[in-house]
């Protein structure tokens, strides 16, 4: 069986185990490894090669994510998801400062389509473990984070709601940051209250104590440090949002 890829549009076999595939996502990492020290020594990265770069691995990420069959080869998803988180962490940084030139623009490394925002979702909805899921919401509130168009964030605001209904505190944690992220000032107002996203995370204040008391014995210090954490940036978050 044969599939085309989206980047380099060449036919090529699906094996399994992807023997190729691991090769592929190993080089990848190792180009958001280098692209992340030329951002910290050269302090820009808004050149054309860079965007095209950028958006070609991006894209190689997101094909090989969505190839993937549902529930198999989970270790090699999450390779590609946390692959994928970082490199649009590394992006949010970098998005919007001006460049050292004399022309003064900005950077623009990625702009996401809808068909792209779509497939995020798809893929978060349909993670079957949970470092999968945390890696696709995080990568989602990044997507929130690059201008994106009402429609998109409203997209990724439904997915966000829906994930506030799994007691992993883990996964909570993620998605409150990206939340906090995406929805924190006027911009998305209007997607905020068509979402009715105060009155879910006013009813979620309550729940996250419990759920914290209820995984100590289970979950990683690490992890619940952060559920914590976000629960104090929520009365926050809820705060800055009624002053608005």
């Amino acid at each position: 069986m044969y599939s085309a890829c989206s980047v380099c549009s060449v036919a090529r076999p699906l094996r399994h185990p992807c023997h190729w595939l691991t090769m592929v996502v190993l080089l990848q990492s190792l180009r958001v490894g280098a692209m992340k020290t030329t951002v910290v020594h050269n302090g820009r990265y808004n050149n054309m090669q860079g965007r095209v770069g950028t958006q070609a691995l991006w894209l190689t990420l997101l094909d090989l994510a969505s190839q993937v069959p549902h529930g198999t080869d989970n270790e090699f998803l999450d390779v590609l998801t946390s692959t994928a988180f970082a490199l649009l962490r590394t992006i949010v940084a970098k998005s919007g400062e001006g460049d050292p030139s004399p022309e003064g623009t900005k950077v623009v490394l990625l702009v996401p389509t809808a068909d792209q925002v779509e497939l995020m979702c798809r893929i978060t909805a349909q993670a079957s473990t949970t470092a999968v899921a945390i890696n696709m919401i995080g990568c989602l509130g990044c997507i929130g984070q690059l201008n994106a168009p009402i429609t998109h964030c409203q997209r990724i605001g439904e997915v966000l709601v829906q994930a506030l209904q799994s007691p992993d505190p883990g996964i909570l944690a993620e998605t409150l940051n990206s939340i906090f992220d995406v929805f924190a000032e006027t911009t998305y107002n209007s997607v905020v209250q068509a979402l009715n996203l105060v009155p879910a995370l006013k009813t979620l204040i309550g729940q996250l104590k419990q759920i914290i008391r209820q995984s100590k014995a289970t979950c990683e210090p690490e992890i619940l440090g952060r559920l914590h954490e976000a629960r104090i940036n929520l009365k926050r978050f809820l705060e800055y949002k009624a002053s608005q």
